[in-house]
């Protein structure tokens, strides 16, 4: 919200000192929206799969502004400098609320669940499954069988 802020100041700007402030603002809002989505990224991707979550929010942050910079460069030109803040301010504004339910939805129980896999795991044996992620838990129960088919033999 603090960039929208920003971009608005600048378009309403009426004295360079006014859209400098706006400029800060704008610098400060945006320093905080890569971070802060890239960690909402990051936290719902199983912990093996953080890098790669990682590049392909990076990948899409670039795309997007490399879409969006013509679009607003084209709409400078055809209705004016002070329209590309304006129609800034009302996207960033407009993403806002997406932001704001990225941050109040829980992470799934599966995402949980493989997150889980790095913690130490209890000794209780029959607990201690409940912690493993699918292939880990695929070879704990090949052991189980194993070992009971040798006892039967």
């Amino acid at each position: 919200m603090l960039e929208a802020v920003g971009l608005a100041t600048v378009w309403f700007a009426a004295f360079e000192a006014v859209a400098a402030v706006g400029a800060v603002l704008t610098g400060l809002g945006y320093s905080l929206v890569y971070p802060g989505l890239g960690v909402e990224a990051v936290r719902r991707a199983p912990a093996k799969s953080r890098g790669l979550a990682m590049g392909t929010y990076t990948a899409f942050f670039d795309l997007a502004l490399g879409i969006t910079s013509p679009l607003l460069g084209m709409l400078a030109g055809r209705a004016g400098t002070g329209r590309v803040f304006l129609a800034s301010a009302i996207v960033v504004a407009l993403a806002c609320p997406v932001a704001a339910w990225l941050k109040q939805r829980p992470v799934s129980p599966f995402m949980k669940r493989f997150n889980n896999c790095n913690r130490k795991r209890p000794s209780n044996p029959t607990s201690q499954t409940a912690y493993l992620v699918p292939q880990d838990r695929m070879q704990a129960t090949k052991q189980k069988v194993t070992s009971q088919w040798k006892s039967l033999v």
